[in-house]
């Protein structure tokens, strides 16, 4: 009965938020679902103007330093969008996720062999996406990444490593490609 109850005080919660966060100028899809720490919507911070699409899961870490979780303004989170903060996940401002991105602070440990992977624990790092950041369909961002300014990465790729401002990236892992370039007026040159 406990944890029935429990689900339906986190679930009552849940929709509470969403709809303050409709109020507040932020558009929340069907299916979205929090997971994680019973208190866990406390520690998410969305700005104005962000979009989460239908079936977006948060997963925020059951522990004592809640970690936050943070989407700056105008950002869309495309829909089946991952958002995993063991650690500080940090969004700019004017941000695209395509569908299925997801972007986890968090990953197992697997150094020991005779020990089961599940109950090894977790390595933590904070993941950070600076302003104006496209993320195709399908990437995936791994713990410990920055995405600086400005960077695009192509679809399905896997991002293990930082990607400096204005840079378009791809693969698995993913690679440098190439530099966004820039004409007179703040126009990328491949817009004709």
């Amino acid at each position: 009965m406990k944890g029935i109850l429990r689900k339906l005080i986190v679930r009552w919660r849940g929709e509470c938020w969403r709809r303050r966060q409709v109020r507040g100028g932020v558009a929340v899809g069907r299916g979205f679902r929090s997971k994680g720490h019973p208190f866990a919507l406390r520690s998410i911070e969305l700005g104005k103007g962000v979009v989460l699409e239908e079936g977006v899961l948060v997963w925020v870490a059951p522990v004592s330093d809640v970690p936050q979780l943070t989407i700056g303004r105008n950002s869309y989170i495309g829909r089946w969008g991952y958002l995993a903060a063991g650690a500080d996940l940090t969004i700019g401002e004017n941000v695209l996720f395509g569908p299925n991105v997801h972007v986890t602070t968090v990953n197992h440990r697997m150094s020991r062999f005779d020990t089961p992977i599940r109950e090894q624990g977790y390595e933590k790092a904070p993941v950070m996406i600076g302003d104006n950041v496209w993320l195709g369909a399908n990437v995936v961002v791994m713990p410990g990444v920055q995405i600086e300014e400005g960077a695009v990465v192509g679809a399905n790729a896997v991002v293990t490593k930082s990607i400096p401002a204005g840079e378009i990236w791809g693969g698995v892992p993913a690679r440098y490609l190439k530099t966004r370039i820039q004409q007179e007026g703040g126009c990328d040159a491949g817009a004709d």
